[in-house]
């Protein structure tokens, strides 16, 4: 799939004193929790993104060449019963996950170019392991792509019609053309 990069953040990535960083923006009810993979507060956009450091984890994406979906695992580590509770009680399934990809000057410590976007999908199952020094919580996340692989149970019908289009007849004479017989030619 083809990126749309920032030029700058092209030109910079040769460079030796360049870090890449992942930025993590997930939708909840209460807000959207933004994380990136760094220490302390990064702005980006006007908005700002708390650092987790070591603590986030982030699978590796797979992209094919295919129509095909993948997946992708987001992981906290060491996080308090208070988030805890806040990830029990929020509804999380369906909701937007972003990952976002770019690039920092070891030597400024700023944000080089636009990060862009290398993974959206969709929250689906969460897993969380309760360790000694707190617990663990693991997001996956399904492509976009995945409602590819939903049955559609669409119909030519007037009811089914109405369904987007509240009072379109267009359908009406569909049932009585099941048995018609349509006589061709002259």
């Amino acid at each position: 799939m083809t990126r749309n990069i920032d030029t700058d953040l092209l030109q910079h990535l040769q460079g030796i004193s360049v870090a890449p960083i992942f930025l993590v923006r997930l939708v909840f009810d209460a807000g959207i929790v933004r994380l990136w993979s760094g220490l302390g507060d990064l702005t980006v956009a006007s908005e700002i993104y708390t650092g987790a450091g070591t603590l986030l984890n982030i699978s590796a994406t797979h992209e094919t060449t295919q129509m095909k979906a993948t997946g992708i695992t987001i992981r906290l580590n060491g996080l308090d019963n208070v988030v805890l509770s806040l990830a029990l009680a929020e509804t999380y399934q369906g909701r937007r996950a972003d990952i976002l990809m770019g690039a920092i000057d070891l030597q400024t410590m700023q944000l080089i170019g636009a990060p862009f976007l290398a993974f959206r999908g969709r929250m689906d199952v969460m897993e969380i392991n309760e360790t000694g020094a707190g617990c663990d919580v693991t997001l996956s996340c399904e492509h976009m792509l995945i409602d590819l692989d939903k049955p559609r149970y669409r119909s030519y019908t007037s009811q089914d019609q109405a369904i987007d289009f509240n009072g379109d007849r267009g359908l009406d004479m569909v049932p009585a053309l099941q048995d018609a017989a349509i006589a061709w030619g002259g």
